[in-house]
């Protein structure tokens, strides 16, 4: 089942681990900026697996992860969609690392 949410947060996986990773290899060309690199690169290793891991409940949800999603909440369109607390997970990691990159600038 390969619908645009799945393919989008396929995609979002992919370039938040790309993303890490030109990170932690940048890290090599500009040693002053090691701990700001490092920063970066964990914060977008953490988006990375809860992307991965939301996508992958959403492509087949009786099979992996089931808490991933905790049941579905309305879209505004008379439908009903899943409601991923993985997403609010990343967030709450992720804001005080991008805190602490802003102030490492």
């Amino acid at each position: 089942m390969a619908t645009c949410e799945v393919v989008t947060l396929w995609i979002c996986a992919a370039l938040f681990l790309l993303a890490a990773l030109v990170f932690m290899f940048k890290e090599r060309s500009y040693p002053k900026a090691k701990q700001f690199n490092y920063t970066t690169a964990l914060m977008n290793f953490i988006a990375a697996t809860a992307y991965f891991f939301m996508a992958l409940a959403m492509e087949d949800p009786n099979v992996a992860f089931p808490g991933i999603s905790l049941g579905t909440i309305p879209n505004g369109a008379g439908g009903f969609r899943k409601f991923f607390w993985m997403r609010y997970l990343s967030w709450f990691l992720t804001t005080p690392l991008i805190l602490l990159d802003l102030g490492m600038l």
